[in-house]
Parts: C-alpha cells; sequence; structure tokens
C-alpha cells in the first residue's frame, strides 16, 4: 500500500489555513494506515500460529506458548486502540478550526476610494482591547489608503500607521492578499473594503493576523477601520480618522 504524497516542506514555509488544515487531516490517516497495518500483521500472527495462514505452515505450538502469543497479541492491539482514542481526540480539534474562505479578488474596479493622508490625519478615537487603559486614545494617522486608484486595480494600496498624542501607543497595519470591495452605495458615497491584513504594534505579536472593515465615508470626510481576530472574529481595533475622502464609481 503506497502512502499519500506530502507537500515538502521546507524551513521557509508559505502555507495557508486551508493548506495546513489538510496537512493535518493527512497526518491523521498517516498515523491510521500504520496502525492498520500492525493490526493486520497482529492478526497474521495469530493465523499462523493456528496453522490457517495460507502458503505458510509452523509447527504447532504448545498450549502454553499459543496463551503466551495471545496475550501479547492483545497487549498490541490495546495499544493501538489507545492510538486510535488520541487520534480521534486529533480530528475533532482539526475539525473545529475556523478556515474562513478567502476574499474576493479586486477583478475589476466599479469604483474607487482614497483618503489623503499626507502629513498625518486626525484620528480622534482609537480603541483596542489591547491597548493600556482607558483603551482609547486619540492621535494621528498616515500612510497610503486608496482602492483602485485611477480606476485601476495596480492602484490599491492600504498602509495605515497609527501614533497616540504623547505617543506611548502605536499601531501598523497592512492589507494582503486579495480585497473585497463592494461598491452597492458608492454613488451616495461610502465604499466598504474587506480582507485580511497584518498588524504591528501596542499589544499585537509581530505581523499578527488580523481580518479588516475600512469603510469610506465621502459625506462626512471620514473613514473607519475595524481589525477583528481571523478566528474568534473579536474586535481588536476600532478607529475613526477623519480627512478629506473621496469616493465615486468608474465609468
Amino acid at each position: 500500500m503506497s502512502f499519500p504524497t506530502i507537500p515538502q516542506i521546507t524551513p521557509t514555509i508559505s502555507i495557508n489555513r486551508t493548506q495546513v488544515v489538510n496537512l493535518l487531516l493527512a497526518s491523521v490517516a498517516l498515523e491510521e494506515l500504520g496502525l492498520a497495518h500492525i493490526i493486520n500483521a497482529e492478526g497474521e500472527k495469530l493465523q499462523a500460529v493456528l496453522g490457517t495462514l495460507p502458503g505458510l505452515s509452523l509447527t504447532v505450538p504448545s498450549f502454553a506458548a499459543l496463551i503466551s502469543i495471545n496475550r501479547e497479541v492483545r497487549r498490541t492491539l490495546q495499544t493501538a486502540l489507545k492510538s486510535q482514542m488520541l487520534l480521534q481526540f486529533k480530528l475533532e480539534d482539526i475539525l473545529d478550526i475556523n478556515i474562513l474562505p478567502p476574499p474576493s479578488a479586486v477583478s475589476n474596479c466599479e469604483c474607487f476610494g482614497a483618503i489623503a493622508l499626507a502629513g498625518g490625519q486626525n484620528t480622534p478615537s482609537a480603541t483596542s482591547p489591547k491597548f493600556p487603559p482607558p483603551n482609547t486614545f486619540s492621535g494621528r494617522v498616515s500612510g497610503q489608503i486608496r482602492i483602485c486608484e485611477n480606476c485601476r486595480p495596480a492602484g490599491t494600496q492600504i498602509n495605515y500607521n497609527f501614533n497616540s498624542q504623547g505617543g506611548g501607543v502605536n499601531l501598523q497595519f497592512d492589507s494582503q492578499g486579495t480585497l473585497s470591495v463592494d461598491c452597492t452605495d458608492a454613488e451616495n458615497g461610502i465604499l466598504t473594503v474587506s480582507g485580511q491584513g497584518t498588524t504591528n504594534g501596542t499589544g499585537f505579536a509581530p505581523n499578527e493576523m488580523v481580518l479588516f472593515t475600512l469603510i469610506f465615508d465621502e459625506n462626512t470626510n471620514q473613514i473607519t477601520l475595524t481589525l477583528k481576530d481571523p478566528n474568534t472574529l473579536t474586535i481588536l481595533y476600532i478607529a475613526l480618522t477623519n480627512g478629506t475622502v473621496s469616493v465615486g464609481p468608474c465609468s
């Protein structure tokens, strides 16, 4: 029986969440396959000593030898059973892992959105349970936030940097991969963007993966950025930034 092919994993690992889950499931299957070979071997051992294994003829062992062999087979099967119980727990934990579907790619540009952050823009409220009490700070935001600039997907960039007034609290966020852009209300000056990204800063692990939602509002000249834990969907950060916001449909 041949083994399934497992992708080669080098010291530089680059696999997504779905691939990780598939590898974990494959590891369970391989362990089950190994146990199946052990159980089959123990069965053939009993067949051999009883003289019922085709193509093999052995001297009939004594009654005491048969009892001893049976005892050893039973111990081996008990050990295999214990391993299968652990594999059941492992399988259940793997199946509980939340696999988020990848966000839709920006395949076309039905609308555009941008906020001018030159020199930094005012953020009156940035709240995070990871920030020190009182958890809410005001400060300045800098970076580049634009969606389908000049109605071209290549012009999309989200780089967000928050620094509290007086220092002490900071956060850096960068989007990664594909985005989902909702242009439903673009004619009314509202644009909603969501996807995945990484964040660094106060209370966050280096390059911590997060889900984000970014809402452009041309009517109030504000953007709202919300970051969530990809596993629990707990809100990790939410901030309102003032600036010159541009939103509109592409012709």
